[in-house]
């Protein structure tokens, strides 16, 4: 779905269809990640969940609005100051939830750098699915 220089990555779950890799610049990873499930879960529901849990994280900020994914009404979820450079583990995130059918749709973006780099949400357009 993603042309080099992102590769393709093993899943990780069952609700995952999609997953890439990308070495950055300054030798860290980027992740996008694709998942869909069906049920009747919303996603104003699920961003108000993950906010509630990143404002308790000390330096974390987090940004969220509404735009179009995949033709779609999309919560849009940002959050920064979650990585350190002494925990390689913890990574920032960007992330679009979107209901389209029967089906909540989750494309995330994980990264090192203080902002998301700003080729990768056009990139992750590639993930949308005619129907569904």
């Amino acid at each position: 779905m993603l042309p080099p220089p992102w590769q393709p990555a093993e899943l990780t779950s069952a609700d995952e269809y999609a997953r890439y890799t990308r070495a950055e610049s300054d030798g860290t990873q980027s992740i996008v990640v694709a998942s869909q499930r069906a049920c009747e879960c919303q996603p104003a529901d699920a961003v108000r969940m993950l906010t509630d849990a990143l404002n308790k994280v000390e330096g974390v900020k987090v940004q969220v609005d509404t735009t179009t994914m995949c033709g779609q009404s999309a919560q849009h979820l940002i959050a920064t100051g979650i990585a350190r450079p002494d925990m390689p583990e913890r990574r920032n995130v960007d992330t679009f939830l979107f209901r389209q059918g029967k089906s909540m749709y989750i494309f995330t973006y994980t990264f090192t750098y203080a902002a998301p780099m700003p080729d990768v949400e056009q990139a992750l357009t590639a993930f949308c699915q005619s129907g569904s």
